[in-house]
């Protein structure tokens, strides 16, 4: 077995935060905020991954307005990415694969849709040199906005959803080597053993990286143009929601 984390106590979330914090980057600038981005709004646009992954549901609006706006965005990028007709063509071009290769339907649906964020995430950190401190800067304001954070969870969760935030801010700052496919396919088989209908062996592993190395290419002449796309409907649907509500 080629991927030498699988067991590793201390790894980074299979979710696709450095995505989201240019994205929110980027919107920020077309709409003419201020020149230094405000990395609360990039904490914003990774609390609901980081909800996710704590399984504390978020059961109210932040306080703060940059927190606040960066959480819209993040929804409005999750919608803006998923309705792409790139993504969904990668998408089942990937399940096709992963299928082909011995993989359950249910995992190979999961692994393709995850593993394409993951896979474009390591993109954006090689392409980027900068985001990876812009990653770290973003989760840096969480000891600073503990109170305000905590109470975003249902009541009987805080405490939960507080030990969670307090362990996410030592969590490594992410580098494209842990985006490499063999790294991607350990994160992907560590986050879907716990469920029945999604998960699969983990002598599929190697089979699965070489279906993720093998979709690199595609995913890199088309990357530039999918987040300008994204960007671009991002704003868009912000205008849209400003004239409804003029």
């Amino acid at each position: 077995m080629r991927n030498s984390l699988l067991h590793s106590p201390v790894e980074l979330p299979a979710v696709n935060f450095n995505s989201h914090v240019l994205v929110a980057q980027h919107v920020e600038t077309r709409s003419g905020a201020a020149e230094d981005f405000d990395f609360l709004v990039g904490l914003g646009s990774a609390l609901p991954d980081l909800s996710s992954i704590a399984r504390c549901r978020l059961v109210s609006e932040p306080r703060h307005p940059s927190i606040r706006r960066g959480v819209a965005l993040h929804h409005a990028t999750d919608r803006a990415f998923h309705d792409h007709q790139w993504f969904l063509d990668s998408q089942g071009e990937l399940h096709d694969k992963l299928t082909a290769s011995g993989l359950g339907r249910g995992a190979a649906r999961a692994c393709a849709h995850v593993g394409i964020e993951l896979l474009l995430d390591g993109f954006l950190l090689r392409t980027r040199t900068d985001l990876s401190s812009q990653v770290e800067s973003s989760f840096r304001q969480i000891p600073s906005m503990m109170e305000t954070l905590t109470e975003l969870a249902a009541v009987d969760k805080q405490d939960r959803w507080q030990s969670f935030l307090d362990r996410s801010v030592n969590w490594p700052i992410p580098t494209a080597s842990d985006y490499k496919p063999d790294e991607v396919a350990g994160r992907l088989y560590r986050i879907l053993e716990s469920r029945r209908r999604l998960r699969f062996d983990e002598s599929m592993i190697d089979s699965v990286a070489d279906v993720l190395a093998g979709a690199i290419a595609s995913l890199e002449a088309g990357a530039e143009s999918l987040l300008s796309d994204v960007v671009d409907e991002v704003v868009s649907a912000g205008d849209r929601q400003n004239d409804a509500s003029a």
